[in-house]
């Protein structure tokens, strides 16, 4: 299904597009089901599906990429891992070689990326916001005070930018070889590496109800120890699984679709509950069309009903804000009969496709250990709904961005990030406070997963954000400028890297530096990576 973005998704910068930080998907190889350990005869008929995504890339069938990904994963893994070498090169061994005008011509795209994105800032910039630019003006400001220092023949201009690029090209490099690697190790997750298809179908509304019984083990990242069966009966009739699709001005078309997947779910009618997470601002229309969903699904689910947000002062109108708002309006509500301990809250946005596969994973790590899942944040891989619709520069974006995101969810630790879709106990919601609905929890996936992650370890508690290899849907944005303004918010969330700094007291030094790490290093490399390697390049050829 394309997207038809509603108004709310443009109505301003620091708004509802997009909800939340944005996407990852994944893809990598499958150690535990034989992904290193093939014969001959199985790798070359693997080789088949790169050919082919090969030539379909040159033909320009897109489609044959996004479902297939396993070109995208090749080409993710190599353009990283060579781009950190070049990076290395250029910085250690100076001479000049055509990749060197190569990988200058693209500093200069991303540089020019970038500094767009600090002027938006700027304009933008409020107290709590204004990391991001300053992280930008550090890194434009040193570089083109080394080019006019070469320019003029002042050499000690340049001692600015060498300190930053010092700092900061072993941080890209690493951030870049990780991410090549994880997005390569992620691929035999959602793919068979027997056929080159994806494992999981994307669930369509009226589709059959997938059979759950022959599914092998949850494999997660970080690797989660399970009970050998699937949770039984008893276990599924105690528990509920509660979905929140906060929305604004999104067609009542959009969120039938996304229910209408969810009835597909095994047991739905018994087990699953549905929050339409509505703005007061959507006026008098947002409170019928809640009201006409409840009507139509009343029937398919065990509860549904609305909450709705009015924008405070000091509020960020978005996901985060609503969704602070929803959680507590619906643990007030009198006809929600659950316990919180008997809850998983997953949310979503209005366009997300949730497999069954998902839940039926999530239940089972959930029985296996209920007082270790009462601290788990879980989350599922991502995956393009209608990439073969989206215009060539939305897709190309949109593979590489999603690519890189896979990487850097493959990390090592307990600590890594969730994008847009992700479930948690409704008891952790409590416990952690609900929502951050100020600017400072703009990118609210990302944010809310560093606040319980600070929150249980401060604890002593065994916290971890994992990821169970199962794909969700979603669609890409409909047109360039949609995906421009998506990347501005990914910009603004720069400043969870200082948000990890000054709530990480307390942690003890190596705890506190691998937080500091993980929630600023992504951040850094996609600011300073580009304009160091621009930089680094001019210097050179200087």
């Amino acid at each position: 299904m394309q997207r038809q973005h509603g108004e709310g998704f443009h109505h301003r910068l620091h708004g509802w597009h997009h909800l939340g930080h944005g996407r990852q998907c994944a893809m990598a190889v499958d150690v535990q089901r034989g992904g290193w350990h093939r014969c001959p005869e199985e790798r070359r008929r693997e080789r088949l599906p790169v050919l082919t995504a090969s030539v379909s890339l040159l033909t320009g069938n897109a489609l044959y990429i996004a479902k297939h990904r396993k070109f995208q994963a090749t080409m993710a893994s190599v353009s990283s891992t060579v781009g950190a070498g070049v990076m290395y090169k250029m910085y250690y061994t100076p001479t000049n070689t055509p990749l060197d005008g190569i990988v200058m011509a693209s500093g200069i795209v991303f540089a020019a990326y970038n500094l767009l994105m600090v002027v938006v800032n700027i304009t933008e910039a409020e107290p709590e916001c204004i990391v991001p630019a300053v992280a930008g003006g550090l890194a434009y400001g040193t570089t083109g005070a080394a080019v006019v220092g070469v320019v003029v023949g002042c050499p000690t201009a340049t001692i600015p930018f060498l300190v930053v690029a010092s700092a900061a090209v072993p941080v890209c490099s690493a951030v870049a070889i990780s991410g090549g690697w994880g997005t390569w190790r992620s691929h035999g997750m959602l793919m068979n590496p027997q056929t080159g298809l994806p494992r999981y179908r994307m669930p369509v509304p009226d589709g059959p109800v997938p059979d759950l019984t022959a599914l092998p083990m949850p494999v997660t990242t970080p690797e989660i120890a399970v009970l050998e069966a699937p949770p039984p009966s008893e276990f599924l009739q105690q528990t509920r699984h509660l979905f929140v699709l906060p929305n604004y001005k999104e067609t009542p078309e959009l969120l039938a679709h996304t229910l209408r997947v969810l009835m597909t779910h095994p047991n739905c009618q018994t087990r699953y509950c549905v929050l339409l997470a509505m703005e007061d601002s959507e006026g008098e229309a947002g409170q019928e069309k809640a009201q006409a969903l409840e009507d139509e699904f009343r029937e398919h689910f065990c509860w549904i009903g609305h909450s709705t947000h009015t924008l405070q002062p000091r509020e960020l109108a978005g996901k985060g804000a609503n969704l602070n708002t929803a959680l507590r309006q619906l643990l007030a509500m009198e006809d929600f009969p659950f316990q919180a301990g008997d809850v998983m809250t997953t949310i979503m946005d209005a366009d997300c496709l949730i497999a069954a596969e998902y839940v039926h994973y999530v239940d089972w790590v959930w029985y296996s250990d209920r007082d270790r899942a009462a601290c788990l944040v879980m989350f599922p891989n991502a995956l393009s709904s209608n990439i073969d619709e989206a215009p060539w520069a939305v897709r190309v974006w949109e593979l590489y961005f999603l690519s890189l995101l896979a990487g850097v969810q493959e990390g090592l630790g307990n600590l890594r990030f969730p994008m847009s879709c992700y479930t948690m106990q409704l008891s952790m919601v409590q416990e952690v406070g609900f929502w951050d609905p100020e600017l400072s929890g703009i990118g609210e996936d990302y944010h809310t997963a560093l606040r319980a992650y600070l929150h249980y370890k401060k604890q002593g508690r065994d916290i971890k954000i994992v990821c169970m290899h199962v794909p969700f849907w979603s669609s890409a944005e409909a047109t360039f400028q949609a995906k421009y303004t998506q990347q501005i918010r990914h910009f603004l969330g720069f400043q969870d890297a200082v948000y990890s700094v000054r709530h990480s007291e307390g942690l003890g030094v190596m705890n506190r530096l691998s937080v500091v790490y993980s929630a600023a290093a992504p951040m850094a490399a996609a600011t300073f990576g580009p304009v160091c390697g621009l930089g680094i390049g001019f210097l050179h050829g200087s």
